[in-house]
C-alpha cells in the first residue's frame, strides 16, 4: 500500500467553503450558475480526463466547469467515482484518488478510467506538488507543467554507494505538448497569465493568495521537531531572493520528478533535482504515463523540505486548476466531438427533456442563492407592531406584484427603497412571514437573501 501523502491529514487544517456552482462563461460574465444539464450523453461522449489526488485539488477542480452533468453507468470492475461536465467545447470527466496517495494508486485510477471511457483523448494531472527552488525562481502559488517526466526513486546502487535513477522519462501525449506550445506562446516571456488571475478571482474567491510569507530556507537548514509552523524558524536561515513586482503566479515549463517517497529534505531535494533538472515533485504521475500519458499540472504548495505546511495548498491547487482549464481553452474539439455535442443537444430540446431541464435548472438557480449565515440579517430584525406594516397591502405597486397579468412589466420584482433606519428590513421580513403562512414554503416568491439585498436598497 502507497503512503499516504503528507500535503494532507486525514482533516483539513480549515475547513473549505461550499463548493462554487457551475459557472457559465459563454459571455465571460462573472455570474454562477447552478444546473446540472440534461442532454443525454453516454460515456464516449467525454475526451478529456481530469484526474485528482486530494479531495481539495478535486473542490478547485469542479469549480472550473462550466456545466455539470449528471453521472452515468460505468463498466463492470470500475471502482472510481466521477464527476462530469463541460468545459468550454469538451466534455470532461473527472476522478479523483480514493484516500491512498501514490503512483500505484494513480495507475488503478487511470486503469479503471480507461475501462470505462474508452475515448479519452488527453488525461491532465492536476493538483499541488513540492518545489525545487534550485532549479528556477519559484514561488508559492507558482504553477509547474510537467514536459517530461521522471521517476526519480526507481534505480540502483553503483559502485560507490551513489543511487542512480534507471527510469526514462516520459512524454505527455503529443496533443498536449502541442496545446502546451499554443498556451505558452501566448503568455509570452513574462510566464503570467491575466486569464489565470481572472478565473481565480470569479471561480475561486475563497482560494486567493495567502496572507502568509512565503519563506525558503535554506537547505541545510532543518525545520524544528516540535514546531508546528515556522514562526519560530531562525530568519538568518531565509535564502535571499529577488523581489517579483507582481504577485500573479508565473508558469514554468519542465521535469517533474514523481516517486513514492515523501521529498521532505532540502538536501536530497537540491541533490535530485540538479541531476534530473526537476522542477517540483510529486507522487502520481509516473503511475499515469503509462496508461494515460497525461500532462500533470502542478501548484507549488511548498519547497520540497521540512518546513512544509498547508497554509499554500488551496491556492495551489486553484492555480494549478486555471491553468489545466486555460489549456482545454487552446485544444479544439475534433469534429466528431461536435457531432456527437449537437446530436446531444439537439436531443436535449425535445418537449419532455427540455421541461425536466427547466425545472432542474430553476431549482439549482434558487440554491445558488444560498450562502453561510444566510438567516443571520433576518434573525437580528426585531417583529413589526401589529398593523404597522398592513398599509402596504393596499399600495399598488404591491397589488401589481401580486397580479400575474404585470409580471412582463415588474418582472416579479418588488422593490423598497428608503432611508437607513426607515424600516425596510421590518417589512421585508414582516411580508415575508406573510407569505409563507399564505402559501407552501417551496411558493414564496422570494428567497432571504434577495429579501435582504431588497431591503438595503
Amino acid at each position: 500500500m502507497d503512503p499516504k501523502r503528507p500535503y494532507q491529514d486525514e482533516e483539513p487544517a480549515a475547513s473549505h467553503p461550499k463548493r462554487p456552482k457551475s459557472y457559465d462563461t459563454t459571455s465571460n460574465s462573472s455570474n454562477y450558475i447552478s444546473h446540472h444539464t440534461y442532454p443525454p450523453f453516454v460515456l464516449e461522449d467525454y475526451t478529456i480526463a481530469w484526474i485528482c489526488a486530494l479531495p481539495l485539488e478535486l473542490e478547485a477542480s469542479r469549480a472550473m466547469l462550466d456545466e455539470e452533468h449528471r453521472s452515468l453507468p460505468f463498466q463492470a470492475g470500475d471502482d472510481n467515482t466521477y464527476v462530469l461536465g463541460r468545459i468550454d467545447q469538451h466534455n470532461v470527466v473527472m476522478a479523483c484518488l480514493p484516500g491512498q496517495y501514490g503512483k500505484n494508486n494513480a495507475a488503478i485510477v487511470a486503469t479503471n478510467l480507461k475501462r470505462s471511457f474508452s475515448r479519452i483523448r488527453a488525461t491532465l494531472m492536476v493538483g499541488i506538488g513540492g518545489g525545487s527552488p534550485s532549479q528556477a525562481d519559484l514561488c508559492l502559488g507558482d504553477v509547474v507543467v510537467g514536459t517530461r517526466v521522471m521517476q526519480y526513486d526507481m534505480g540502483r546502487v553503483i559502485a560507490d554507494g551513489q543511487f542512480q535513477e534507471t527510469a526514462d522519462a516520459k512524454t505527455p501525449a503529443l496533443l498536449l505538448n502541442s496545446a502546451v506550445s499554443n498556451l505558452r506562446s501566448k503568455h509570452g516571456p513574462h510566464r503570467s497569465s491575466s486569464r489565470m488571475t481572472s478565473l481565480l478571482r470569479s471561480r475561486l474567491p475563497n482560494h486567493l493568495r495567502p496572507n502568509q510569507p512565503d519563506r525558503l530556507f535554506q537547505a541545510s537548514y532543518e525545520h524544528p521537531l516540535d514546531a508546528s509552523t515556522c514562526d519560530d524558524c531562525d530568519p538568518a536561515k531565509l535564502r535571499i531572493r529577488g523581489v517579483r513586482v507582481s504577485d500573479e503566479p508565473r508558469i514554468h515549463y519542465g521535469v517533474i520528478a514523481s516517486g513514492n517517497r515523501v521529498m521532505k529534505n532540502g538536501k536530497a531535494r537540491d541533490d535530485i533535482a540538479q541531476r534530473l533538472s526537476a522542477l517540483c515533485f510529486e507522487m502520481e504521475a509516473a503511475g499515469m504515463m503509462d496508461n494515460l500519458h497525461c500532462l500533470p499540472i502542478r501548484g507549488i504548495c511548498d519547497y520540497s523540505d521540512s518546513h512544509k505546511n498547508k497554509e499554500w495548498q488551496n491556492y495551489a491547487a486553484a492555480t494549478a486548476a486555471v491553468y489545466a482549464r486555460e489549456l482545454l481553452e487552446v485544444i479544439q474539439p475534433s469534429l466528431e466531438e461536435l457531432s456527437r455535442t449537437t446530436a446531444c443537444l439537439t436531443k436535449a430540446s425535445e418537449p419532455g427533456i427540455a421541461k425536466d431541464y427547466a425545472s432542474d435548472r430553476r431549482q439549482h438557480l434558487l440554491e445558488s442563492l444560498d450562502f453561510p449565515q444566510i438567516d443571520a440579517r433576518k434573525t437580528t430584525i426585531r417583529i413589526a407592531h401589529a398593523k404597522t406594516c398592513r398599509w402596504l397591502l393596499q399600495h399598488s405597486a404591491y397589488r401589481d406584484w401580486l397580479d400575474p397579468a404585470m409580471q412582463s412589466q415588474n418582472h416579479g420584482f418588488l422593490w423598497l427603497r428608503g432611508k437607513a433606519g426607515a424600516g425596510k428590513s421590518t417589512m421585508m421580513k414582516w411580508l415575508r412571514q406573510l407569505r409563507m403562512w399564505e402559501k407552501a414554503p417551496s411558493q414564496v416568491p422570494m428567497t432571504t437573501n434577495l429579501a435582504q439585498q431588497l431591503s438595503r436598497s
